[in-house]
């Protein structure tokens, strides 16, 4: 079968999960009211939100259907990139990474290194044997700091985030995240700025740790 003809069953899934992630997202923003940034533009963001979560998600099951073989790394492919498109849409529309998000991938990044430790590392995210529990003490620990030194310029979620991200990446490839994520939150702290003015505006830094994550966990 050509890769073709894994768009059409992937355009299907990334509808299907738009629709119930958006949904998803609606509920959890009534919960967390008092935490969201633009509370008074949920309604705009929540037309657009379905567009961007029906391309990414569309994306993302496409290579994870033809870079994966089988059902189990498939899934464990899968599912941390939906929850990675998730961060980048919650952070980009009210700087708020959920809780319930973060704590789905630690789990899964537990679970890769639990079948990679039972001799299943075939089938789990490459890197996931490169040292992830040290990668993700340290990658905590460090944007931990940040997030003191800058006063709330680097919020919880962020922290909690790439301590996900070093379960699920491990050393190498949590540093590359880290670096790539580092340049381009950099450069888009920069152009906000500029566009804006304002030094107290506050910048989404999820996103950019979140994509390199997609892209580096769908990498063979």
């Amino acid at each position: 079968m050509t890769t073709y003809f894994y768009f059409i069953p992937a355009f299907l899934g990334g509808l299907l999960f738009a629709r119930s992630a958006s949904r998803a997202v609606d509920v959890l923003y009534k919960k967390r009211a008092e935490h969201l940034t633009f509370p008074e533009k949920v309604a705009a963001r929540s037309k657009r939100r379905q567009i961007y979560l029906t391309v990414g998600a569309t994306l993302i099951f496409y290579f994870a259907s033809i870079l994966t073989i089988g059902i189990p790394s498939f899934l464990l492919h899968l599912l941390p990139s939906l929850l990675l498109l998730l961060v980048v849409i919650t952070d980009s529309e009210q700087h708020l990474i959920f809780d319930e998000v973060n704590g789905a991938l630690v789990v899964l990044g537990l679970l890769s290194y639990a079948l990679s430790c039972l001799g299943m590392e075939g089938i789990v995210p490459t890197g996931v044997l490169d040292a992830p529990l040290p990668a993700a003490l340290v990658a905590g620990l460090s944007f931990a700091v940040l997030a003191i030194l800058t006063r709330g310029g680097i919020g919880g979620g962020d922290v909690k985030l790439l301590f996900a991200l070093g379960l699920l990446l491990g050393a190498d490839r949590t540093m590359a995240c880290v670096f790539v994520g580092a340049i381009a939150g950099g450069l888009g702290a920069l152009l906000h700025l500029l566009r804006h003015h304002d030094k107290r505006a506050l910048i989404a830094y999820g996103p950019y740790y979140a994509i390199p994550a997609i892209l580096l966990l769908l990498l063979p």
